[in-house]
């Protein structure tokens, strides 16, 4: 049941992520919402699997953090695709708010990724 959850928040942001190329205030709203759903979907079957035991390992606060941030970093695009900016001076300080929060949960999520990759390199080391 977590895979399929998973599985579908996957789906979800791919239909969001899709639906961000095309033009239109309703579809980039309807973009970043799909998107920001289907990330914390994921989010919330990773943080299941984790209550239940049956993953581990220590980098995986750090995905969710990641996630959560990205979560969070659609919403916003959605928020700030849904408004009617006066200036092209705070559409650009919305954007710029996003993509901070944006590249925070993709820090995030390399940190855990590699925090991973040093776990399974010092245990095949300990081998």
């Amino acid at each position: 049941d977590l895979w399929l959850a998973a599985a579908l928040g996957l789906f979800v942001l791919a239909i969001g992520y899709g639906a961000t190329s095309a033009p239109g205030r309703a579809l980039g709203i309807a973009a970043g919402l799909l998107e920001a759903v289907g990330v914390a979907v994921l989010a919330g079957s990773i943080a299941a699997a984790r209550s239940r035991g049956l993953l581990r390992s220590r980098p995986v606060p750090f995905a969710l953090t990641g996630l959560a941030l990205l979560a969070v970093s659609f919403l916003a695009a959605a928020v700030v695709a849904g408004l009617a900016f006066g200036t092209l001076t705070a559409l650009g300080a919305g954007l710029a708010v996003v993509t901070a929060v944006e590249l925070a949960g993709v820090a995030a999520l390399g940190l855990a990724a590699w925090t991973r990759v040093r776990e399974l390199y010092r245990r095949r080391a300990s081998l």
